[in-house]
């Protein structure tokens, strides 16, 4: 399956990930060396759990948190 990543926070990353099926949003994260904690993840503009399984050609948004004083 092929699935559209964006990235967005501390640093941009936007590329097509092939993954097997019925991977997680979680699972994918790790994959490209993301951390689950701290980030919000948006399915075709819809907020999601990291427990969402993907599908193909979905495209997931990743939105880093900012923190800082």
């Amino acid at each position: 399956m092929l699935i559209h990543v964006d990235v967005r926070g501390s640093r941009r990353i936007e590329k097509s990930v092939e993954i097997p099926e019925g991977e997680t949003v979680i699972q994918l994260l790790r994959s490209i060396s993301i951390r689950p904690d701290g980030v919000v993840c948006f399915i075709d503009n819809t907020p999601v759990p990291v427990d969402s399984v993907l599908k193909n050609g979905q495209e997931l948004t990743v939105v880093e948190a900012a923190s800082g004083g």
